[in-house]
């Protein structure tokens, strides 16, 4: 099993969701935690575009600060819950 955790500084800049992608897909990835997304809302096309088989979970940024997302393989992983904290995501 591989993961990572990256405090990425906002999803939104040019260029880091195609260094996402590529980061999970290059390092065969099982689970990734992404914090600083500074993102409110993932539509389905872009949490596709970083791993089409990832089970997804996020905790919206407010305003331009925070915001988690989390991903598991789900052909790996079978997500029983999820439970967002203040500052903090926690998947079960």
């Amino acid at each position: 099993m591989i993961g990572a955790f990256w405090n990425i500084r906002g999803l939104n800049k040019e260029g880091r969701l195609q260094c996402l992608a590529y980061f999970v897909k290059d390092n065969s990835l099982d689970f990734v935690g992404i914090q600083e997304t500074k993102k409110e809302i993932f539509n389905e096309s872009f949490l596709s575009y970083i791993h089409k088989n990832f089970f997804w979970h996020s905790l919206p940024a407010t305003g331009s600060a925070g915001g988690i997302l989390v991903g598991l393989n789900d052909r790996k992983f079978e997500v029983l819950a999820c439970m967002n904290g203040e500052f903090c995501v926690s998947v079960m």
